[in-house]
């Protein structure tokens, strides 16, 4: 037995939550500052804001990323005034 939905889901990523060019800086910075090649650093970064967004709504401030995704913040800290007004927002 086969089920279908009736309606699209749009799959959403941590990449969207940034201004592509942003997300490309942070990724080349991830890329370059711990070594990853530029495909696992998008996944890293991605993954990073994911977990960033998840604990912004739930208000989770006791949450800690994974030790793979550390890097993703990391980096995008380091953008600091791109991250403050992220954070703002």
């Amino acid at each position: 037995m086969t089920t279908t939905m009736e309606t699209s889901v749009a799959l959403r990523r941590g990449r969207d939550l940034l201004d592509p060019e942003l997300f490309e800086r942070v990724s080349e910075f991830c890329a370059v500052e711990y070594g990853h090649e530029m495909c696992t650093a998008r996944n890293v970064v991605d993954q990073a804001l994911a977990f960033l967004k998840v604990m912004g709504d739930a208000r989770a401030f006791d949450m800690t990323p994974s030790r793979i995704v550390d890097p993703g913040w990391h980096s995008f800290a380091l953008h600091t005034r791109a991250y403050a007004a992220w954070c703002q927002e």
